[in-house]
């Protein structure tokens, strides 16, 4: 087998936080230690590798080429997170400087202050809103299904929904005691969900009133300890877990909330999707996995029914593909869950990305040592 990598010094060699690809799949854009953020081109190689053997092949050929777009300089310090908007409209940054960006593409050339690749560019995006209301940094940010709202979460330990039209924070929240480090919108438009590590994860309902607003709920689930036998165990790290960022996650289909930071004793196991399956867990009291936990739609308000994991380390960051598939034709493996198809998700711990679907409880497959430094984010 070849494996086939592609390097791109893509921040000067700073750190990235952050990496989306829109929606139509023909861009991505990356955020991070440099105050910037860029857009790349991404296009499939022509396919003409069927005739050719494995042994013709070199090491130029890759399956996509990607290309230099355009660089984003409006931020005054590092940017921790960059969202394309549902319909791919808008792009959102946000980062140290506790302001939220939202840009456009423009069909006429911006030239940038500072930028020094402006003539390497072939587009230009537009700031088109720039919103203050945090006081700190903001680490985490996710649109809503419609594209019309997005929730940041910040290390002020508040969690704040905006309206893109009203251009200002209507709702906010803060029950949280730590920093808000991730956030995530239910697609079915139900739920939003926030984590902090105040070792919590916090549900609330909403819904639209009678005059077009949203409506939040007080909070209607607070997620921090698991109630099996006679003692509670504490769900998720406390704020000494070295990460910016618990980026949870909901499925395509608003089926599954996957929450990262996850810590799991083996005698309080619910179901164990270990990652070795010949070095699965002892039954020691003091033992302790770390995981990312599953919740099902119809048990969120109530408990996890599995957790994904048993890693060398943290969680730290959860991504769905929004690809449905077809169920693998195999007698050998029984479906997790029971879906009419499956779906696909990555978690990255500090050290390692792994991927899953919800065919089986083992991941596909792991991918390490390929980064200099932890990892921060994940895009499918």
């Amino acid at each position: 087998m070849i494996t086939k990598t592609l390097e791109i010094n893509w921040h000067d060699g700073q750190a990235v936080y952050s990496v989306d690809f829109s929606s139509d799949g023909e861009r991505f854009a990356t955020a991070g230690a440099d105050a910037s953020v860029r857009l790349w081109s991404i296009k499939r190689q022509a396919d003409s590798t069927e005739a050719t053997s494995l042994k013709q092949r070199t090491s130029t050929d890759l399956p996509v080429s990607i290309d230099f777009l355009s660089e984003l300089k409006r931020h005054s310090s590092p940017v921790n997170v960059v969202r394309f908007s549902p319909k791919g409209d808008y792009l959102a940054s946000a980062g140290d400087d506790a302001c939220v960006i939202l840009w456009r593409l423009s069909a006429n050339k911006e030239t940038t202050f500072g930028s020094e690749y402006s003539e390497y560019e072939k587009e230009s995006w537009t700031a088109t809103h720039m919103l203050y209301g945090h006081n700190k940094e903001i680490y985490d940010l996710d649109w809503s299904p419609c594209g019309q709202y997005f929730i940041t979460a910040s290390i002020d330990n508040t969690a704040r929904v905006w309206s893109v039209a009203e251009r200002t924070a209507i709702h906010v929240f803060a029950d949280h005691t730590h920093y808000v480090q991730g956030v995530a919108w239910d697609p079915l438009g139900q739920y939003v969900a926030t984590q902090s590590s105040d070792r919590s994860m916090a549900i609330y309902k909403y819904k639209k009133g009678t005059n077009g607003r949203l409506q939040f709920s007080n909070c209607s689930r607070r997620h921090n300890y698991l109630e099996r036998g006679t003692t509670p165990h504490r769900l998720f790290h406390d704020e000494n877990l070295v990460s910016f960022f618990r980026r949870l996650s909901f499925s395509p289909d608003g089926a599954f909330l996957i929450t990262p930071a996850g810590i799991a004793k083996s005698n309080n196991i619910i179901t164990n999707n270990s990652n070795n399956s010949n070095n699965g867990p002892t039954h020691s009291d003091e033992e302790i996995h770390h995981c990312s936990y599953i919740f099902p739609r119809n048990t969120i308000l109530k408990h996890p029914i599995a957790f994904t994991g048993n890693h060398s380390k943290p969680s730290i960051a959860v991504r769905w593909c929004h690809q449905i598939y077809e169920h693998r034709p195999t007698k050998h493996i029984r479906p997790l869950f029971n879906l009419p198809y499956r779906l696909l998700y990555a978690v990255a711990t500090q050290d390692s990305v792994y991927i899953y679907d919800t065919q089986q409880d083992q991941p596909i497959c792991a991918i390490s040592g390929m980064h200099y430094a932890p990892i921060t984010d994940l895009t499918w």
